[in-house]
């Protein structure tokens, strides 16, 4: 057995460990809390009532993550395989046993000088043409679910020619608008985009998510929605998010999205 990742001295954040090697070799994620019990208490019930999202607890955060990865895998999208094992002797859980995925990450991909710009092109219009399914698939049967919370280029995995997602410990609960949660997931997504891309590659790596991305229409009203859309809270997010980060906000990027794709007079 070899930790991954290990817990804080209070007993805070998840353990990740890794058992076995090759092609047999298995992660285990242990469930740990973010956080204080009462602060965990208040977050809970803030997340659901607030921000109508789920994941926040320590059992909301492993039984959402189980129900999206089988959400995610019943619809056809990339995630890690999961395996239905007992843990180890005197392991506490909560826990989920993954496969052990062995390539980079797509934010490594992307900022590596050496990989070639078409190999880059391509997996980013693999990116938008799954996000664009993802979506329909959301739209089509009201889950919000199908949407990542917490949508990044580091939160997939390049295995040969699979893109697959991970990071599944909060999610958007019944009743949050599908166009504010799938604006919330392309501006986290785009954000990390410019990180890893580059500001002198970020226009081209734009239009390869875009290329992949079928349904110009919604991803329109997704730009529109992210840029200057939605009530008040909304407003004052973006607000705050330009302020503290200028050009480099998840409101910046949405800009140029929009840009992209409004019509020109």
């Amino acid at each position: 057995m070899r930790v991954l990742q290990e817990s804080k001295p209070d007993g805070t954040s998840n353990r990740i460990l890794l058992y076995g090697e090759g092609t047999t070799a298995r992660v285990l994620k242990l469930f740990r809390r973010r956080s204080g019990a009462w602060r965990e208490s208040f977050g809970a019930w803030w997340s659901r009532a607030g921000l109508r999202k789920v994941g926040f607890s320590l059992e909301s955060r492993f039984e959402t993550e189980r129900r999206s990865l089988e959400l995610w895998r019943r619809h056809g999208f990339d995630v890690p395989r999961t395996f239905d094992e007992p843990l180890p002797d005197g392991v506490e859980g909560p826990g989920l046993w993954f496969e052990h995925l062995t390539g980079p990450l797509l934010s490594e991909v992307l900022a590596d000088s050496s990989v070639a710009w078409d190999r880059k092109r391509d997996l980013l219009r693999k990116l938008g043409a799954e996000s664009e399914r993802r979506h329909s698939e959301a739209e089509a049967k009201q889950e919000p679910l199908l949407i990542q919370e917490h949508a990044t280029v580091q939160h997939r995995f390049v295995e040969g020619d699979r893109l697959v997602a991970f990071d599944f410990e909060s999610g958007y609960g019944p009743g949050h608008p599908l166009l504010d949660a799938m604006a919330d997931e392309v501006s986290g997504m785009l954000r990390s985009l410019l990180r890893f891309a580059g500001e002198d590659r970020f226009e081209a790596a734009l239009g390869a998510y875009v290329e992949g991305y079928a349904d110009r229409g919604r991803l329109l009203r997704i730009a529109e929605r992210g840029s200057s859309g939605g009530g008040l809270r909304r407003m004052l997010r973006r607000w705050a998010d330009r302020k503290r980060r200028g050009e480099g906000s998840k409101a910046d990027v949405m800009d140029r999205l929009f840009a992209l794709l409004a019509p020109r007079s």
